[in-house]
This record gives C-alpha cells, sequence and structure tokens, in this order.
C-alpha cells in the first residue's frame, strides 16, 4: 500500500465513529480502493485494531468491517463463492475478533 492510501486510511480511522454515517462513510472509502488493495487494506485494520487499547474503538473497526463484508455479499453473483473483500479478510478476521474480546 503506498503512503498516501496509508495517510487516507490513518485519517479514515482516525475520525471514525460508531454511527452509521461514519461507518458507511468509512466503508465507501474502502470499497472505492479494495479491489487491488483489499489485502493490505484488511491487514492495515488488524494492525490498527492490535495497537490501540480503547475496546470502543476496536469495536467501530469491527463494525467497519462488518459492513464491508456485507456490502461485498450482497454484490456477489454467487452467495457460496467468496470475494475480494471475504478472501482478504478471511486470514486476519479471527484474530481480530479475538484482540476485542481479550480487550473488552
Amino acid at each position: 500500500m503506498d503512503y498516501y492510501v496509508a495517510m487516507e486510511l490513518n485519517n479514515v480511522l482516525s475520525n471514525l465513529t460508531g454511527t452509521k454515517e461514519s461507518i458507511k462513510g468509512a466503508k465507501m472509502w474502502f470499497m472505492q480502493r479494495s479491489s487491488p488493495l483489499a489485502p493490505a487494506l484488511a491487514e492495515a485494520l488488524r494492525d490498527r485494531i492490535f495497537t490501540i487499547d480503547d475496546s470502543e474503538r476496536q469495536l467501530h473497526i469491527i463494525y467497519l468491517v462488518n459492513d464491508i463484508l456485507f456490502d461485498s455479499l450482497q454484490r456477489r453473483a454467487k452467495l457460496q463463492d467468496l470475494d475480494n473483500e471475504a478472501l482478504a479478510f478471511k486470514p486476519v478476521l479471527g484474530s481480530m475478533l479475538a484482540r476485542v474480546f481479550q480487550s473488552g
């Protein structure tokens, strides 16, 4: 992931709250960049959860991931086929959820 995308992601996550509008805006930002960057973005979200200690802010990221995965599910031609976003989060989602569970 290049420097500018990393800076934009940092800005998006710094401004992320638990409101529907905030999560929707962050999801739209993610989905606009996810095609080639989905694995790097998923790893960055995982890394962010591990660097913050505030369980509420960690949950905001989980809410964001939920919205991303739900949106990508709605776009699938075949529900059983995994899309780019699902494939990107598959290796990191378990550790993200475990971190939030341990923090809470």
